[in-house]
């Protein structure tokens, strides 16, 4: 009796693409494309980035993440100027039969160039990095609508943000402080409708070891500290919300224990820091939902 043959078939033109970032694109910013396989059937999806500069120490690496099923988002942050090309395979196979290639820019390129690309372009201009939790972060907008407002979240949570409009009318500046780790969506409405056909995305990852705890807004947060002897130690707390100091209290548990407490009446990230007389001796981060 003979052994039947599987074979595997899959339509490899039934892949569909979307980007999800908006052009020109500027080194540190996020390029990123949605790309859905359900009706090719079953199949491994790879990416592989050419990079510029591919003997770069500071090499940029592609990330593919699966967000539903067979639906993949790709993501890579270029950090050099230049052409890169995306090949997307599909058992080894290239989608569309070529690359998806981007040009990238050092800085913003000039404006007639901007409109003839995009009704509205977007460049992250603080940290030089890739934001991680509590850092400030700063995006340029340029557009030529009189009035936009915008949204930031991240896992269906919305995050506190400032938009601004600068001297130069065509351009503003949104800043937020992110205290989520994960991929954070900025949406731009003008006149209640999007101006962008889809959120900009920028990753924030982790602060690397810092102290971080997380409470709940309008429920009393106490955080005890662990320390030698405070006996003759002047011990004092400042607790931050951005720049507004928040009121709180010390309680002296026992020579070698204090106990940090406030109240909380907004969601965002707090600073905590701890002071022996003009000294400081800890500084911690609290997220508050």
């Amino acid at each position: 009796m003979s052994t039947p043959i599987e074979i595997t078939v899959y339509d490899i033109q039934g892949i569909s693409i979307i980007a999800e970032h908006n052009e020109p694109v500027v080194v540190r910013t996020t390029v990123a494309y949605k790309v859905n396989t359900s009706q090719a059937g079953q199949g491994q999806l790879k990416a592989e980035l050419i990079s510029p500069l591919q003997t770069s120490m500071n090499s940029c690496q592609c990330h593919i993440h699966e967000i539903n099923n067979q639906e993949y988002l790709i993501q890579y942050i270029p950090n050099e100027p230049g052409r890169y090309q995306l090949r997307l395979l599909f058992n080894n196979q290239l989608v569309q039969e070529k690359t998806i290639d981007t040009n990238v820019y050092s800085l913003l390129p000039s404006l007639p160039l901007l409109s003839s690309l995009s009704l509205v372009h977007i460049e992250k201009i603080l940290p030089y990095n890739i934001p991680r939790i509590g850092d400030d972060v700063c995006l340029e907008i340029i557009t030529k609508k009189s009035s936009i407002h915008a949204k930031v979240s991240c896992n269906g949570i919305f995050i506190p943000c400032q938009i601004e409009q600068t001297k130069d009318t065509h351009i503003w500046h949104l800043k937020f402080r992110p205290y989520l780790i994960g991929t954070h969506k900025i949406y731009l409405f003008h006149n209640g409708l999007s101006i962008i056909n889809s959120p900009y995305l920028i990753q924030v990852k982790d602060i690397n070891g810092k102290n971080l705890l997380s409470g709940i807004t309008n429920r009393p947060c106490g955080i005890e500290i662990h320390t030698k002897s405070i006996s003759n130690s002047q011990i004092r707390a400042v607790v931050l919300l951005d720049t507004i100091q928040i009121p709180s209290t010390i309680t002296i548990i026992n020579d070698n224990l204090i106990r940090i407490n406030f109240i909380p009446q907004e969601p965002g990230l707090y600073f905590i820091n701890i002071y022996n007389g003009d000294q400081t001796i800890k500084g911690m981060k609290i997220i508050l939902f």
